[in-house]
């Protein structure tokens, strides 16, 4: 029994991240390192443009997927999960 005193006992005082969280987290890693990247390209000496090019598109790609994500497209978060985890932690590997 509770009164006005005493709230209700609560069973979980922190939830599991939502797959939207985890699709979310591994776009914006994704996005940070192609933007990093663009920026490292940029500031060469003599920038590789068709790199450039294909980073550029990468970003936009994200961004597009990002935009899918927040419209709760069907489908998007477990496509976003199965193609950036698995790279961010190929990538995370190599360096």
């Amino acid at each position: 029994m509770t009164t006005a005193a005493q709230p209700a006992p609560q069973t979980s005082t922190t939830a599991a991240p939502s797959h939207q969280q985890a699709a979310s987290a591994c776009l914006a890693a994704w996005l940070a390192a192609v933007v990093a990247e663009i920026q490292y390209e940029s500031n060469r000496p003599n920038p590789d443009t068709a790199k450039m090019e294909r980073l550029v598109a990468e970003r936009s790609k994200l961004f597009q997927e990002r935009t899918a994500l927040e419209a709760n497209e069907k489908g998007a978060l477990a496509r976003v999960v199965a193609d950036y985890a698995a790279a961010l932690q190929a990538r995370r590997f190599k360096v």
